[in-house]
């Protein structure tokens, strides 16, 4: 997680994708803290189908697109 917030103070970023396997308090601070920056680049979560809270904490939080991850897709 620090290592991804380092890289969202040094670089311009236009696209996220977080990974569904952090925990819903990760996702939604990586989300904010890409929301603070003046580029706002888009987020696309990758959730396992079965949390949906995650999903809509994350929808909620400002991610612009949720992918469901399928069994054996790595």
């Amino acid at each position: 997680i620090d290592s991804a917030h380092q890289q969202f103070l040094t670089n311009d970023i236009d696209i996220v994708v977080l990974d569904g396997r952090l925990t819903s308090g990760q996702t939604v601070e990586l989300i904010h803290s890409l929301r603070l920056k003046d580029c706002d680049p888009s987020v696309v979560f990758v959730a396992d189908s079965s949390d949906v809270r995650q999903i809509v904490q994350a929808h909620n939080s400002g991610c612009h697109k949720v992918l469901f991850r399928e069994a054996g897709w790595h």
